[in-house]
């Protein structure tokens, strides 16, 4: 009985934890169409119709207009981020489709790539690689891949012709966890690359033609969720298989997210959102309530969850929805450290898992961070509340090079920073 009110107990902390929602305010009416968070913590850009891209180095508290460069006349269908300074947008104005780029925040935006057609989706993995998709022109589709941060793209070696003539993508129904691409089609099949666009394989689903959006974990790639507007198809295997989970709603699921980590030993968290002013939340990914009722306008796209940052789902008024999501971090035992201590992260080196323990004697706000050699910030791994206690929590260098790099906690005055080393 006491270990059943006990669970029972941190259920309903862990799902409240994870239904706090709360309102932004964009600046625009325009309809918002993507959203992408960055490795940083406190960094998110939007886009959407009529040319309007937006950007905060506040966790939104503000939302600075940087559409300076770009045509009124293009709708922006899919944002692509790695900082600060250089963000990818990709969208379209009648029959021709655009690529704009910025280095300096969004001050000013250089035209890259246009042709006749439709770029569904971009995702940037680093500061140098990045993969776009687009609809098929000329019985092949349209992607490219780039080396140099958006600067110039390249098709050539990316061949994957179509079935029939119909065939389409959706926007933003990609995932990239690189080298694995997957992505979204009108056709009941989610295509697959293993090895970053050079070959691919199509995986039939079943029970949902359209794959309007899909996501798969940015660890390993092998958990994946995808949604059209009649059902949510899950799987373990990278897309070999696919298998039906219950869903709410109506309407196009337009975005899906999800942290794929355990949080005090329960499975990752997921949010999805439809054509509706809906967010749907599960601590499993099969089980879904009624999460948040945005105050007007229909979502049209939700960010990658990144745990320890933040989630931010748009609207087609200009309506932004925010949700901090609590890191992957785990609680070990009850007992009370008398001093703060930083532990050597186990493995080390490492590829490209490490887990990293530390405690701290007072409860109050942590701060846990990796930097390059240089002092550049990479990622945010903690930055919440946290009761006195030992805790572990896990880094992910999928995306990153090899190198040494150093991680510091902060709390209460307390500062220590220790070197880890990323073999690949």
């Amino acid at each position: 009985m006491k270990k059943s009110f006990f669970f029972i107990l941190a259920l309903l902390i862990f799902t409240n934890s994870y239904t706090q929602w709360t309102e932004q305010t964009s600046g625009v009416t325009t309809a918002l169409r993507s959203v992408c968070s960055t490795p940083s913590s406190n960094v998110a850009w939007i886009c959407g119709a009529s040319g309007v891209v937006l950007k905060t180095t506040n966790t939104g508290t503000n939302w600075i207009n940087v559409s300076s460069g770009i045509p009124t006349s293009n709708t922006l269908i899919c944002i692509s981020a790695v900082d600060a300074n250089l963000a990818l947008v990709v969208g379209y104005s009648s029959s021709t489709t655009y690529m704009y780029r910025t280095t300096n925040g969004g001050a000013n935006w250089s035209l890259v790539l246009s042709e006749t057609g439709f770029y569904d989706a971009v995702s940037m993995v680093n500061s140098t690689t990045g993969f776009m998709a687009g609809d098929p022109v000329g019985g092949r589709w349209s992607l490219w891949k780039t080396a140099n941060g958006g600067a110039n793209w390249d098709s050539s070696g990316l061949y994957l012709p179509i079935v029939h003539p119909a065939e389409a993508g959706w926007n933003n129904a990609m995932s990239v966890v690189y080298p694995k691409i997957w992505i979204g089609t009108n056709d009941t099949v989610v295509i697959y690359s293993s090895n970053f666009g050079t070959s691919w394989t199509r995986y039939k689903t079943t029970g949902e033609v359209n794959g309007y959006s899909l996501c798969f974990d940015w660890a390993t790639g092998q958990t994946g969720l995808m949604a059209g507007s009649v059902a949510m198809l899950q799987t373990s295997n990278l897309g070999s298989n696919w298998s039906a989970v219950p869903m709410l709603g109506t309407g196009n699921v337009v975005g899906i997210t999800f942290t794929n980590l355990p949080v005090d030993n329960f499975t990752w968290p997921a949010w999805y959102v439809r054509t509706s002013t809906m967010i749907y939340g599960s601590t499993n990914g099969t089980s879904w309530t009624a999460q948040y009722t945005a105050p007007v306008g229909n979502f049209n796209a939700i960010s990658q969850a990144r745990p320890g940052r933040g989630i931010w789902a748009v609207r087609s008024n200009g309506g932004i929805s925010f949700h901090t999501i609590i890191a992957d971090i785990k609680k070990e035992g009850n007992e009370i450290p008398g001093k703060y201590a930083l532990y050597q992260n186990y493995p080390n080196p490492f590829n490209p898992v490490t887990n990293i323990k530390f405690q701290i004697p007072r409860s109050g706000y942590v701060t846990l961070k990796v930097f390059d050699g240089l002092g550049k910030e990479m990622q945010t791994l903690v930055e919440q509340e946290l009761k006195t206690g030992y805790y572990e929590t896990k880094f992910n260098a999928e995306n990153m090079p090899s190198g040494v790099y150093f991680y510091k906690l902060t709390s209460d005055g307390f500062s220590d920073a220790k070197k880890m080393v990323i073999i690949k």
